[in-house]
């Protein structure tokens, strides 16, 4: 009976956060797209953040069961009341940015745009699996880092403030950096996070004080901050309108894939060797994943400057 509530729960996320990325993105400007996104992002991780305070308090003070689910059905309840009253449809708006871009363009199978998003486009691969690689230092830092700062005679007070730097700043600079990916451009920034991200990880192989581990926790939040809302809005750019919600999500779900393969990285490579291993193998990967985005890039700035 538990795995049930969870599945419902991720399909909960599948509708309701995907829904409101891909309307938010309907409604705005093309030059205002990574601010779009990143107020999104921003608004959810935050709202995440302070559900779990609440339900953390009211767990302390009434019990683990009863008060901590009674939050979550008020919160359903306020949802789906917000949602009926207020939420109106945004698809005709995609739809008629589409004709006014494209008036002869024909329609494209699901199959044709999940492959595309996949795979064979080259710079949209890219990005799909920037969005998969991405998720290994979330794994890192909220499955590892616990047990690695713990090892580290920190106390759990700590180690959870160190974590919570990360999860942080990444959560807040979003609205900052997808706004700047409007002005400068967004591969710069995904390119330049993945190495802020990866000197990170190396970083928390060599140092250990409580100071310079912060720093490097703030430092991977700014990594991430640089990749969440971007890489989002760069797909965004390279996509029809009309298919917008469609190739979004075959994005999101290599993104979120990340959990899962990053977990079973993480798990693997910890146990054959240690967990600084694990830091150096998701510094590597998030190298490797910024360059292949790199390539894709030149790739496709030569091919569209040739006449």
């Amino acid at each position: 009976m538990i795995v049930l509530p969870n599945i419902g729960v991720g399909v909960n996320q599948a509708f309701a956060w995907t829904m409101t990325v891909t309307a938010g993105l309907d409604l705005s400007r093309s030059t205002s797209r990574g601010l779009t996104v990143g107020l999104n992002e921003a608004a959810g991780y935050i709202g995440q953040a302070t559900a779990g305070v609440i339900t953390g308090y009211m767990a302390a003070s009434y019990g683990l069961r009863g008060a901590s689910f009674l939050f979550g059905i008020v919160v359903v309840i306020v949802a789906i009341g917000i949602t009926a009253l207020t939420i109106r449809e945004t698809v005709g708006f995609a739809r008629s940015e589409d004709f006014g871009i494209n008036q002869t363009g024909s329609s494209v199978s699901f199959m044709k745009m999940f492959t595309d998003t996949s795979w064979s486009n080259r710079l949209l691969f890219s990005y799909s699996q920037a969005g998969l690689i991405e998720k290994f230092v979330d794994v890192v830092f909220w499955g590892l880092m616990p047990l690695y700062l713990l090892s580290l005679h920190f106390s759990l007070f700590t180690a959870a403030v160190l974590v919570g730097i990360y999860q942080m700043t990444w959560g807040l600079l979003q609205i900052i950096t997808g706004r700047l990916s409007d002005h400068i451009g967004r591969n710069v920034l995904i390119i330049t996070g993945f190495w802020i991200d990866s000197t990170a990880m190396v970083g928390f192989v060599f140092f250990h004080g409580i100071v310079i581990i912060g720093l490097l926790s703030f430092l991977a939040g700014l990594g991430m901050a640089f990749l969440y809302p971007v890489l989002i809005a760069a797909v965004n750019d390279k996509v029809k309108p009309s298919e917008r919600g469609a190739r979004l999500g075959v994005y999101r779900l290599w993104r979120d894939s990340g959990y899962g393969f990053g977990a079973i990285f993480v798990g693997i490579l910890a146990s054959a060797l240690n967990i600084r291993s694990v830091f150096i193998g998701v510094a590597l990967l998030m190298s490797v994943s910024g360059g292949i985005v790199m390539i894709a890039c030149r790739i496709n700035h030569r091919k569209s400057s040739v006449p």
